[in-house]
């Protein structure tokens, strides 16, 4: 089984998969940095491109994601929620079944805390994957991504 977690913003997108063979691994991780010179639709069209491909060559299972929770800065929400839209359609476009979580839900989940810091997030995810995921993990994003993916599995008895 192949999950897809991924942190969405116009940004930067965190995206991670991992699959179960004789344990669960990282198959893949990246953190997608957008221009922020680009125009959001331009943006937009590269995330979604990128996911495209991404969702044809890794033809994941199971995708998850973070929900928009709203935020001081209304233009900022406005993005991220854009960006889970393209999420939805493209999980669509694939057959993908997805599902959400709320920052503090998977945090809470994972840590025991819903405003768990990222040292304790990262310190919970390598005990869980045997400490086999140092160097996939190049920043907050991806660790976020893989923070979703792991969340679903535990929850579904999977993991």
């Amino acid at each position: 089984m192949r999950i897809i977690g991924i942190d969405p913003g116009l940004l930067h997108l965190g995206v991670v998969i991992i699959e179960k063979q004789n344990s669960w691994e990282i198959l893949y991780a990246l953190s997608l940095k957008t221009c922020s010179s680009q125009s959001p639709s331009k943006r937009l069209h590269n995330i979604f491109i990128y996911l495209r491909e991404t969702f044809q060559i890794y033809n994941p299972s199971f995708l998850v994601f973070e929900e928009t929770i709203p935020k001081a800065n209304p233009y900022q929400t406005s993005q991220i929620t854009q960006v889970c839209a393209l999420i939805m359609v493209l999980a669509e476009e694939n057959r993908i079944p997805y599902k959400t979580y709320s920052p503090t839900h998977w945090r809470r989940y994972l840590c025991g805390n819903g405003r768990a810091k990222r040292a304790d997030l990262l310190k919970v995810l390598e005990n869980l994957l045997g400490g086999k995921i140092g160097a996939k993990i190049k920043d907050e994003h991806i660790l976020d991504a893989l923070g979703l993916a792991i969340t679903y599995a535990l929850e579904q008895g999977i993991f």
